[in-house]
C-alpha cells in the first residue's frame, strides 16, 4: 500500500490534522479493517447523534469498519435506542452486560470484534475523529496507538486537566514512563495483539494503564499523538472516587511488578 504523508507523532504540543494521504491499493488485503469499540453507560441523550455522526464520517473512508457498542449496566433507554441503530447501520453491533463496568465492556468489544484493529472512544466523541484515519495507518508499526490530550488541545475542566497531570507525574516517576494519556478514549490496538490479556486487565478504568506497561515491558512499539479534545460535560463518573481508584491502582500495578507470577510478567505478547 502507497502512502504519501509525514506524520505528526511523537511531537509534543501538535494537534491531529486530517492526514494527507491517498490508499493507492484497495484490494482485500491491503486495506485496513477497523472495529471502533464505544463502552456505553447511559448515553440515551447522545448515542443517536454520536452514531449518526460516526455515519456521516466514515461514509468518505475506503477502509473496511463496524461500530460496536457495549452497554454496561445502563439504566435509560440506551439499549433500546441501541437495538434500533442496528436495524439503521449493517455496520452497527449491539452487545450488554448487566453490570457497570467499563473494562468488562470493552474486553467484550474486543472479543466480539472481527476486524484487527480496534479503536476504543468514548460515547460523546469528544476527541477529533481523525483519530480513527491515524490508528488505520499506525497500527501497522506498532501495537498500539495512544491519543494524548496533552500533546494536542484540549478544552477540560481544570480539576480534570490537573488531575490528570498530577497522575501522570506519578507514573513518569515510578514506572519511567513518556506515554502521557491513559483515558480510554482515543486509543487504538492490535487485536492478536491484546487478546491474551483482556481476561486479566482491570474491570474498571485503569484497564488502558496496565495494558501500556504490559506492552513496554513485552518490548512492543507503542506511538502516541497529540489529539484535539473537548470534553466539558459532567463525568460518567465520580470523579473523587475515579481519582482515588486510579492512584490505588497504579500501587497495586507496582507490586504487580515486582511479583514474577504476576500476569504482568507472565503473559507474552503473541
Amino acid at each position: 500500500m502507497d502512502i504519501n504523508s509525514n506524520y505528526p507523532y511523537r511531537a509534543a504540543g501538535c494537534a491531529l490534522q486530517e492526514p494527507q494521504f491517498k490508499i493507492v491499493d484497495r484490494s482485500e488485503n491491503n486495506t485496513p479493517m477497523i472495529s471502533i469499540v464505544i463502552p456505553a453507560y447511559n448515553e440515551e441523550a447522545l448515542l443517536q447523534k454520536s452514531i449518526d455522526r460516526l455515519a456521516e464520517y466514515l461514509s468518505y473512508k475506503t477502509f473496511a469498519f463496524e461500530v460496536l457498542v457495549v452497554d454496561n449496566g445502563s439504566t435509560d433507554l440506551t439499549g433500546k435506542i441501541a437495538k434500533e441503530l442496528e436495524k439503521t447501520y449493517a455496520w452497527f453491533r449491539f452487545f450488554q452486560i448487566p453490570e457497570k463496568s467499563v473494562g468488562k465492556a470493552f474486553a467484550m468489544g474486543v472479543r466480539q470484534s472481527k476486524y484487527p484493529y480496534i479503536v476504543s472512544l468514548d460515547a460523546d466523541l469528544s476527541v477529533d475523529l481523525v483519530f480513527i484515519d491515524y490508528a488505520a495507518s499506525l497500527l501497522k508499526f506498532s501495537s498500539m496507538l495512544v491519543g494524548s490530550k496533552t500533546m494536542g488541545k484540549q478544552r477540560r475542566s481544570f480539576l480534570r486537566i490537573f488531575g490528570s497531570q498530577f497522575y501522570l507525574f506519578i507514573t513518569q516517576v515510578f514506572f519511567q514512563t513518556t506515554l502521557t494519556d491513559f483515558s480510554m478514549g482515543a486509543k487504538a490496538y492490535q487485536k492478536d495483539t491484546i487478546t491474551p490479556v483482556l481476561s486479566h486487565i482491570d474491570n474498571w478504568t485503569a484497564y488502558v494503564f496496565e495494558i501500556c506497561i504490559w506492552l513496554l515491558r513485552n518490548k512492543k512499539e507503542v506511538i502516541q499523538i497529540g489529539i484535539e479534545c473537548e470534553d466539558l460535560r459532567k463525568s460518567r463518573f465520580n470523579i473523587w472516587y475515579e481519582g482515588f481508584y486510579r492512584f490505588w491502582n497504579l500501587y497495586r500495578v507496582f507490586k504487580e511488578l515486582n511479583q514474577p507470577n504476576s500476569w504482568l510478567n507472565q503473559i507474552k505478547t503473541p
